[in-house]
């Protein structure tokens, strides 16, 4: 009898904890079909991101939006073309000014150190090497040398005054300079035999000079009006 008592008991027991095991820690039965469960959070969220998506999808398909998002565009790249244009007008405006510039330099550049002598205007050539014999010749004597511009007429002159007159054919000095127009034919160019010489005896003697040679070639010398002329 105690033995049958104890078994009733035991299995009582038994089926007590398996009865608690059961309900505390046995998996739920779930369909396959089933959906799954989410929290309210994770509801919130996912509801919040479709609403932006949605307010998106509605401005991308509202034609009113499009058209205004299209007018922005078309100001900001009209504004953009306003600006290219105007810094394009003052490029251009800054090249005609440069252009007007340099021929008004020029001039006033010409005018400042040029002379007039006998009704032409002469320029100064001092810094063209094409005459360097001349310029030389102009240094020797603290003067320099101005020329018309595209004639053969030179001049050399110290304190505004002439003191050499050269062209094709013809060079004449005051009798004061007379070694100066020594030095013209002394160095550059053709050097007639005895021309130096004769220079001094025509100063000297006011008599003039003729020397010919062969082929038409010589050269007269002679004073007139207090200067010594070569010709040739």
């Amino acid at each position: 009898m105690k033995c049958k008592l104890y078994s009733i008991i035991f299995m009582a027991l038994f089926l007590f904890a398996a009865g608690a095991f059961y309900y505390k820690g046995a998996p739920e039965n779930v369909a396959a079909n089933q959906e799954p469960v989410f929290s309210n959070e994770s509801m919130q969220l996912e509801k919040g991101s479709m609403d932006e998506k949605n307010v998106e999808l509605e401005k991308d398909e509202n034609p009113k939006e499009i058209q205004k998002e299209l007018t922005k565009k078309q100001e900001a790249k009209e504004v953009l073309n306003e600006e290219i244009k105007e810094q394009n007008e003052e490029n251009e405006n800054e090249k005609v000014i440069e252009t007007e510039t340099e021929p008004a330099v020029e001039k006033e550049r010409e005018l400042e150190d040029s002379i007039e002598i006998g009704g032409y205007q002469y320029v100064n050539f001092m810094d063209d090497t094409k005459f360097q014999h001349l310029i030389n010749i102009a240094n020797k004597y603290d003067s320099e040398l101005y020329a018309v511009p595209n004639t053969d007429l030179f001049a050399i002159v110290k304190n505004g005054e002439p003191i050499l007159h050269k062209s094709t054919g013809f060079s004449s000095t005051p009798l004061s300079s007379s070694a100066l127009l020594k030095d013209v034919f002394n160095g550059d160019g053709f050097i007639y035999k005895g021309l130096s010489e004769n220079i001094d005896f025509v100063s000297e003697t006011s008599a003039k000079v003729t020397v010919e040679f062969e082929q038409r070639q010589g050269y007269t010398i002679y004073q007139k009006d207090g200067w010594i002329v070569v010709s040739w």
